[in-house]
């Protein structure tokens, strides 16, 4: 099973970033309405690329919006990283800023060996309002 593992860190190591994770949580207070919590994680280093795409289009709650290129996070198992209804991370890299849409676990023999992360590229500005 380290083998796996040492090969995830190795194509980590191949083109590495220092990236730091903004997580927005929304938390139910017990009193009929959700409380927002916002927190800056330590620099945790992983691997982001893009990978080929012809497009998509995402649907959420703020609507339809077409993507024409596609990115991916590979990081080891203990990396901080969530995407659920009730967490948003935003990462930070030289690259830009990603908001973590999907989160896929990389197993071998029953173990997770690494994690991968499809992300999508949004304005630098989602940084300074998560800080305010």
């Amino acid at each position: 099973m380290n083998t796996f593992k040492k090969s995830i860190e190795r194509a980590i190591l191949h083109d590495p970033h220092k990236v730091t994770i903004y997580r927005t949580t929304k938390k139910n207070t017990g009193k009929g309405y959700m409380e927002t919590v916002k927190e800056t994680l330590p620099t945790q280093i992983v691997r982001i690329y893009p990978i080929k795409s012809d497009g998509y289009r995402i649907t959420d709650q703020h609507g339809t919006q077409s993507v024409d290129r596609h990115y991916r996070l590979l990081g080891l198992p203990d990396l901080d990283i969530q995407a659920d209804p009730k967490n948003k991370d935003l990462v930070e890299s030289i690259l830009g800023v990603f908001e973590v849409l999907e989160i896929y676990p990389y197993t071998r023999g029953g173990l997770v060996v690494g994690l991968q992360a499809d992300l999508k590229r949004v304005s630098r500005d989602a940084i300074s309002n998560h800080k305010k």
